[in-house]
């Protein structure tokens, strides 16, 4: 089952300052397709950062609030549970509810990795996922159609956690419908784009974007010492390129079957590496395999 999160997006208060206004983040995220937390004291974490990592980031940065004692203590490790949750726990194809003012609930399917958008102004918003959002605007859930408990477990004043038991059944529910429609559209689409692309040269964006779906996120080279970079693009987005594996220039075909994704590490060594002939072998072996695995037979039948 999809685990179910909330991101608290109303009221979001950019001062401690008594009388400090809250702003309303959902509008842009839904507008923009992404959700948000900021914990600006904290700097950028890592791409390989794990739960004792972000735990120390947390632990080291100071807190807006002026604490003292346990009270700064429980502050931080407050903020590190919730940092480990947005950067760790949440998971590509999660649901992530929020409330909005004066509506009901907005949900989406996560998409991306977290990633770090920089800038003064983007603070309050620097690490975000994208999102998908299913249910917003005049199609959000009402809260109507909840039960007590579970508007009740969305109140919680926490920027980030996790809906489980009875309340995350619930929203699961209520978005049956959008979650199947999207699925039959990611599959349509998926099926769509492989009848397309059986003969599609390289150069098509379709094509390449084929590729890089296909890879998962990973670099193709089976041998590959870092198959998934602890970085990502400022779009949320793996690092890898899509390569023929025998050049162009040396009649190699342009087609699917002759492409694969590889890490930059790895294309260098393919490229100007002492054993890169042995690696091409073995790299069309590679593409060779997922393209019959993609194609089974050859074809679509």
């Amino acid at each position: 089952m999809r685990r179910v999160w909330m991101v608290r997006g109303h009221n979001v208060k950019q001062s401690r300052e008594p009388g400090a206004k809250g702003m309303d983040l959902v509008p842009e995220w839904v507008r923009d397709g992404f959700c948000s937390v900021s914990f600006r004291e904290v700097p950028p974490i890592p791409g390989d950062a794990d739960h004792a990592g972000i735990t120390k980031l947390s632990q080291e940065a100071p807190t807006r609030k002026k604490y003292t004692g346990s009270g700064a203590v429980r502050a931080k490790s407050v903020r590190a549970r919730q940092l480990v949750d947005f950067w760790l726990g949440i998971q590509i194809g999660d649901v992530v509810v929020v409330t909005e003012s004066g509506r009901g609930i907005t949900a989406g399917i996560v998409e991306s990795l977290p990633y770090h958008v920089h800038g003064e102004a983007l603070r309050s918003k620097a690490r975000r996922r994208r999102v998908n959002w299913l249910a917003h605007g005049d199609s959000c859930i009402p809260r109507s159609a909840l039960t007590d408990p579970t508007v009740d477990a969305l109140k919680g004043r926490t920027t980030v956690y996790e809906l489980k038991g009875t309340a995350a059944a619930e929203l699961l529910r209520q978005l049956e419908d959008e979650l199947a429609d999207r699925d039959t559209d990611q599959n349509d689409d998926a099926v769509r784009r492989a009848e397309r692309l059986v003969n599609v040269p390289l150069r098509n964006a379709a094509a390449r974007k084929f590729i890089l779906d296909r890879s998962g996120g990973e670099c193709e080279n089976p041998r590959c010492a870092l198959p998934r970079l602890p970085d990502v693009t400022d779009a949320g987005l793996a690092i890898l390129e899509v390569d023929h594996v025998v050049p162009l220039g040396e009649d190699g075909p342009d087609r699917l079957e002759n492409m694969i994704a590889l890490c930059p590490n790895c294309h260098a060594l393919k490229t100007r590496g002492s054993e890169r002939k042995k690696l091409t072998k073995k790299l069309a072996k590679r593409a060779a395999k997922l393209h019959a695995r993609s194609f089974p037979g050859g074809s679509l039948s």
